[in-house]
């Protein structure tokens, strides 16, 4: 690398004077942002020990209302120029389940089972196997490897060898 002139030494010493400086904000920035978050989270401790509190001591009229959560603030929206919202589709509807029917056999009435409980069987429909289809359907033609000279050679070969032909 060729020396740098002092023009460029110059520039650069402003550039890491910046760049410290920008460090430092984004650490105090983050800095704030965590304690914020601690503070928040003490105030929420506060109000839920305060609701138990309440609700231990007896004063039920007042523990009624559940404790408001404080909502989050929205993120401001941004500005969409030029672009387009795409929708999701809305979800289609289950199907609706078929109720099975039930088949009722009766055994043959008998004089002697006269005096006893009636029995009834309830039989169940035979359950319907699925049918395969004879060969695969493919939505287009599978190719077939094609052998080069090479590969032919060396099946000659290799069946030669063995006394495969």
């Amino acid at each position: 690398m060729p020396p740098k002139t002092e023009d460029q030494l110059a520039k650069l010493a402003l550039a890491r004077q910046k760049a410290l400086e920008i460090r430092k904000e984004n650490a105090e920035i983050k800095k704030k942002e965590k304690e914020l978050k601690k503070l928040e989270m003490e105030q929420r401790k506060k109000r839920v020990n305060e609701a138990y509190d309440k609700l231990k001591s007896g004063d039920q009229h007042q523990a009624e209302d559940p404790v408001p959560e404080p909502e989050p603030e929205p993120e401001p929206e941004q500005e969409y120029e030029d672009h387009e919202v795409q929708e999701k589709p809305k979800p289609k509807p289950k199907p609706k389940k078929k109720k099975k029917k039930i088949i009722m056999v009766q055994p043959e009435e008998d004089d002697d089972s006269s005096d006893e409980e009636e029995i009834v069987y309830i039989q169940k429909p035979p359950k319907k196997k699925a049918e395969k289809p004879d060969k695969k359907i493919y939505a287009y033609e599978p190719e077939k490897p094609q052998y080069s000279a090479i590969d032919v050679n060396r099946k000659a070969l290799y069946n030669r060898m063995f006394n495969l032909a």
